[in-house]
């Protein structure tokens, strides 16, 4: 039988431990459990038996002091030495092919281990681990020393002074103001270089004052500078506001002009921007769309001056050809005349002339 498959880590080393599990040296090597420092230890172990140190610690040993790691590894080592003549009674029994019970996970053969040649190796790891745990405690006695020492040197500066304690939130409020300082410079300058009047605003003073270090300078010029930063955001955005209300109100005017691409695109852009209200946020967009209503509007008057020139011409053109060709006169519709009255004879009678010539009373006399 060998050694169980599913031993952990930490139960191989405990069987390389033990001087009586070594002839067990190539099956640990072996092992699915082994770690390279084990299998390393193995080969100086076969080669210089008397004279190799303990074995690696496992990879997965569980954490714990030192004093408890050399007990619990040792402990079993320790037990065997108190009962040397026993176990001597005892090897035939043990070596018979089964498990053994401290520390060896595997079975041994039958005449690998002479029983000579165990009581050295038991006196040599008897003598290895009361250097170790010599090792140990000498080790914690130089740890508590320097711990008290450490904390001596320390105890001084703990105990700071007033003074000293008050230098320091000096230092320290210096150090939040020259932050502070700093980060409302970078973002002014953040804030102005992504403003579409980055080029209408003098900035090398606060920056020469960055660079200088110079907190209070600092300080002053970006106040200076976002007051005229915002002055001037201010005066833009009314400016604009105005200009795209004018465009706005000529755009309304030119209804009867010619309908081309250009009048749909100045109606749709006058309309877009007829009831928005400007600010810093949209300074950029807003200026844009005032250069294009400009440039729309120009295009658009000289396409209506064009078509009014076009029809006073037609209408002119017109007026001349009707004055070149000759109007017939109308013909002469002479009146009819109006007949005149002839006079008529009375309807009364008259009495006629007598025989003898004489008209009735009427005497010669007369």
């Amino acid at each position: 039988m060998g050694i169980d498959p599913k031993a952990t880590a930490y139960e191989l080393e405990a069987l390389a431990c033990d001087p009586d599990n070594w002839h067990l040296l190539d099956e640990i090597a072996a092992h699915p459990a082994s770690w390279p420092e084990l299998r390393m230890w193995v080969e100086e172990a076969k080669a210089h038996p008397d004279t190799i140190g303990p074995p690696p610690l496992a990879p997965d040993e569980p954490r714990q002091g030192l004093i408890a790691r050399l007990q619990d590894r040792f402990k079993p080592l320790t037990h065997r030495s108190e009962n040397h003549s026993e176990q001597e009674t005892n090897d035939e029994d043990r070596c018979d092919g089964t498990e053994t019970v401290v520390l060896n996970l595997g079975p041994c053969e039958q005449g690998t281990v002479t029983g000579a040649a165990r009581p050295g190796k038991r006196g040599l790891l008897r003598a290895r681990t009361a250097i170790i745990a010599v090792i140990a405690i000498m080790t914690l006695a130089l740890l508590a020393g320097g711990g008290y020492v450490v904390g001596t040197l320390l105890g001084p500066q703990q105990q700071k002074t007033q003074s000293e304690r008050q230098d320091e939130d000096a230092m320290r409020r210096t150090s939040e103001q020259r932050d502070k300082a700093m980060a409302a410079a970078e973002q002014l300058l953040e804030r102005i270089g992504r403003s579409p009047v980055a080029g209408d605003i003098d900035h090398t003073g606060l920056e020469q004052a960055m660079n200088a270090d110079d907190i209070k300078r600092v300080v002053t010029e970006t106040e200076a500078l976002e007051t005229k930063f915002r002055h001037l955001i201010d005066d833009r955005i009314a400016a604009t506001g105005e200009s795209i209300a004018q465009y706005v109100e000529r755009a309304d005017a030119m209804a009867s002009a010619p309908e081309t691409a250009e009048k749909t695109e100045l109606l749709a852009l006058a309309g877009e921007w007829k009831e928005v209200q400007i600010t810093e946020t949209n300074l950029g967009e807003a200026l844009i769309a005032e250069q294009r209503l400009s440039e729309l509007m120009t295009t658009i008057e000289q396409q209506k001056r064009t078509a009014d020139e076009e029809a006073a011409q037609r209408e002119q053109d017109m007026q001349h050809q009707q004055s070149a060709t000759p109007t017939p006169s109308p013909p002469i519709v002479q009146p009819e005349p109006i007949p005149v009255p002839q006079p008529q004879a009375p309807s009364w009678s008259v009495p006629g002339e007598t025989q003898n010539g004489t008209l009735p009373g009427k005497d010669g006399s007369l």
